[in-house]
């Protein structure tokens, strides 16, 4: 009876073993994958990294060689300060005094969605935009949007 429990002990032993030296191999494996997917996608970021700084850096030089735009009106006398696209993140117009949300859309539809843009707009911009506003003409001037909005562009 002692010779059977000794060899079934015997058994287990090797067993757990072979468990640990097995499983401590498919770990080393499963880590060895996780490090070559970490490092597969810093290098792709630091590939996107180097592209972007090149990009960014050829930008730089051609606005060094380019002739210096008119800044307040782009071709076809739409001020500069205008925005072509919404961005990710447009302000609320509607916080400025005199700008409902019809007033909003409008702005928005040509090219105003932050504070930072009526913040700058000069004597030209407004006449410009006055222009567009329709039935709103004059708000901007009569409510004073660029002091308001350079307030609101600070908060």
């Amino acid at each position: 009876m002692t010779y059977l429990i000794s060899q079934i002990w015997l058994c287990l032993l090797i067993a757990a073993v072979l468990g640990f030296v097995l499983g401590m191999w498919w770990r080393g494996r499963r880590c060895e994958a996780e490090i070559d997917d970490i490092l597969t996608r810093q290098r792709e970021a630091l590939r996107l990294r180097d592209h972007t700084i090149d990009a960014l850096r050829e930008q730089a030089n051609d606005a060094q060689t380019a002739p210096p735009a008119k800044p307040e009106t782009q071709a076809g006398g739409k001020p500069a300060v205008l925005l072509a696209a919404a961005p990710a993140q447009p302000d609320d117009l509607k916080r400025i005094s005199g700008v409902g949300p019809k007033l909003e859309a409008l702005l928005n539809s040509l090219g105003v969605y932050q504070f930072s843009q009526v913040a700058k707009f000069s004597a030209s911009d407004i006449a410009w935009v006055d222009q567009h506003l329709g039935s709103f003409k004059g708000r901007i001037e009569r409510d004073d949007w660029v002091a308001q909005a350079k307030e609101l562009d600070q908060s």
